[in-house]
């Protein structure tokens, strides 16, 4: 099972629920509603993320680990030593259509591998789209798990990510020493 994107469009008052954790590139934060996990974030961005969630959404806030944090932190772990390289998550996250398609287009690209904002366009029948398509990953609050980090610019140019570009090279280093271990490095 792949993990997908729903758009919640709701006007009940949400609680979310959040955890800050280790990994290998730093601290991170994540979050989750009811229904799937809504963040996953470097710490510097958490209590920003917070705080313009509470006064946008009016929502309650609990630091506790639920089901869905907890399968996040599990596959978490098991992607950092190696023995994952997609996550099977529910998730809850807001944004448009358009944002929503891209994010979906953006889960489909395999671990290792990445792909040019262009050729995003191109799939979405629109050559002309690359600064939009830019920013709907900008927005994209579920790092790792839509997996941002795989789309680069033209001439493999690391462009902007949202947990820095020093992550952004990280993280592809990362994928592609285990996804091809004898091949030469990009980066």
């Amino acid at each position: 099972m792949k993990s997908t994107v729903q758009i919640t469009t709701e006007n009940e008052t949400p609680t979310f629920y959040y955890i800050f954790f280790s990994t290998p590139m730093g601290n991170a934060f994540a979050c989750s509603s009811d229904k799937g996990i809504a963040a996953l974030l470097f710490g510097e961005e958490a209590n920003l993320y917070i705080e313009k969630n509470k006064h946008t959404n009016k929502s309650v806030w609990i630091q506790t680990r639920n089901e869905y944090l907890s399968r996040l932190e599990k596959q978490l772990s098991e992607y950092f030593r190696g023995q994952r390289d997609k996550f099977d998550l529910t998730l809850d996250i807001r944004g448009t259509s358009f944002q929503s398609r891209i994010w979906n287009m953006i889960i489909q690209i395999p671990f290792g591998e990445t792909r040019f904002y262009s050729e995003l366009a191109t799939e979405t029948g629109d050559v002309k789209k690359t600064r939009a398509i830019a920013n709907a990953i900008a927005q994209n609050n579920i790092l790792l798990v839509i997996p941002c980090h795989r789309v680069i610019g033209i001439g493999n140019k690391l462009t902007g990510y949202r947990g820095g570009t020093e992550r952004k090279r990280w993280l592809l280093e990362f994928e592609r020493t285990r996804s091809q271990p004898n091949q030469n490095l990009l980066f």
